[in-house]
């Protein structure tokens, strides 16, 4: 969504306290009229001491609005030391007071923009946009991630560090100016020692409904990525792009596992429907769990189910559940040839991109979600009750 700029860093307006010629610096103060009080007073005082960020002529700072793209990346290019020069370097970035800092930072490869070659400069910035933007423009080295999103090795990175205000809560949440503020306060300061928002609770792993089955005598890795394997390895015959697994999806289709689970059998049926299928009720469900859908080629999502026979009280009864859940798999792929074939046809879809795999198990039966999906558009971790 673009939201029309409330605020512009005009160079006239930065108020970049003036120091006696001759004398040395010394911390400067100044007395915004709403920061007083405020969570990330500290980190709003450092930066306007250091000339990175200053308020507006009626003395406000206005720490509780949203933050644009333009704004945060002026923030860090200061910040970081970066230079500013250039115009012109997006078709929506020409003469506008943030164009040398957008068209620099796109020189030094710290931003991209888009596929269609805009910044979308007034679009308010999410916090996985802030993070990987940041690190660039402050030279954070980022650590080997064990997620699979492109924002992966960026959100592990200052979550590991705690540089991420504890007022965040999901990876697409719009950030305010004052959290920026206090992220890029956190950054230049190396401060590690703050209340931030971790990993796990960006995951949302502390709730129940996302925390994986573990189970002692199945390898449930192994599990998926055979799963993986005999999907992709299906789209590559057709030369089709391989899935990869979204975390997000895991968590819906774990989620829809265990409510089969819970009632002894599969449907896609949402509870207060009654169509066997209703794809805006499944879109509804999606969106009651943060989750909403990029549009590519008038497909969104879909999601296939699967439940069959499974007993075992071995040591290791991983290759018994492999075998189990081939059965659904060949099903699946069985559809090939038929007129109607709604399970093959989401193995097969060219525009879909993600994955996700859900798989609980009870005394007698495997209980099966996959979730398939373009771009995801929202990505908010689960409300705990």
């Amino acid at each position: 969504m673009k939201f029309t700029s409330l605020f512009k860093f005009a160079s006239a307006s930065l108020c970049l306290l003036a120091l006696s010629v001759g004398t040395a610096k010394s911390p400067v103060v100044y007395a915004y009229s709403d920061l007083d009080g405020y969570a990330f007073q500290t980190a709003a005082e450092y930066l306007t001491d250091e000339g990175v960020v200053g308020g507006y002529e009626d003395g406000t700072l206005r720490p509780d609005n949203p933050i644009n793209r333009a704004e945060f990346l002026k923030i860090v290019m200061v910040a970081g030391g970066q230079m500013a020069e250039g115009a012109s370097c997006f078709t929506d970035v020409t003469e506008e007071w943030f164009a040398p800092y957008v068209c620099a930072a796109k020189e030094a490869k710290i931003v991209n923009g888009y596929e269609d070659e805009t910044f979308a400069p007034e679009n308010t910035i999410t916090v996985v946009e802030a993070l990987k933007i940041a690190s660039r423009a402050l030279d954070v080295a980022t650590e080997e991630p064990t997620g699979h999103e492109w924002y992966s090795e960026y959100l592990e990175t200052f979550a590991e560090k705690n540089y991420i205000p504890y007022t965040l809560d999901y990876y697409s949440e719009e950030l305010t100016r004052g959290e920026a503020f206090e992220l890029v306060w956190r950054m230049m300061t190396n401060t590690e020692d703050q209340e931030a928002t971790s990993l796990e609770e960006f995951k949302g792993v502390e709730c129940e409904d996302f925390e994986a089955e573990s189970i002692s005598n199945i390898d449930m890795d192994r599990v998926r990525e055979t799963w993986l394997g005999w999907t992709n390895d299906a789209r590559a015959q057709l030369g089709l792009p391989a899935y990869v697994y979204d975390e997000q999806l895991d968590r819906t289709a774990l989620i829809w596992s265990e409510y089969g689970r819970s009632r002894g059998s599969m449907t896609h049926t949402r509870p207060g429907t009654t169509a066997y299928y209703d794809y805006y009720a499944i879109q509804d469900w999606f969106e009651d769990l943060g989750l909403t859908f990029t549009s590519v080629g008038g497909y969104t999502f879909t999601e296939n189910i699967g439940r069959g026979p499974y007993s075992c009280s071995a040591d290791d009864c991983t290759d018994e559940l492999i075998d189990a859940i081939e059965y659904t798999f060949d099903y699946y792929m069985s559809e090939a040839g038929s007129s109607y074939r709604p399970h093959y046809n989401s193995i097969m879809n060219s525009e879909f991109q993600k994955i996700g795999f859900g798989l609980v198990v009870s005394d007698s039966s495997y209980f099966m979600t996959i979730h398939y999906a373009t771009e995801l558009t929202s990505t908010v971790a689960p409300a705990c009750d």
